[in-house]
């Protein structure tokens, strides 16, 4: 398993939005690990497989980080069972 640093993990932190379900979650991080948040869901953790490649906990499987021209984070496209590849944007 990778174990990444606070400081790898601090690129992913912010607030993505899909359109398409109308909703966002809010990846943060605390004590050291990268999580995120739904006010519906609450808080759940996300374990780090490889650079851009996170696996989070229901209802999120994996999360594939899509970055733009210049490295910077764009959004990330969200798979699990019946759901592949939605869209959520960084805002």
């Amino acid at each position: 398993p990778v174990v990444p640093t606070s400081d790898v993990l601090g690129v992913y932190v912010g607030s993505f939005y899909s359109p398409e379900l109308v909703t966002s979650y809010e990846f943060f991080l605390e004590e050291g690990e990268l999580k995120w948040h739904h006010p519906r869901l609450g808080d759940q953790k996300i374990e780090f497989l490889k650079q851009d490649v996170l696996k989070g906990g229901w209802p999120i499987d994996v999360i594939k980080v899509q970055r733009g021209k210049r490295g910077k984070i764009e959004g990330m496209r969200i798979s699990n069972g019946r759901v592949r590849d939605l869209w959520f944007k960084k805002r």
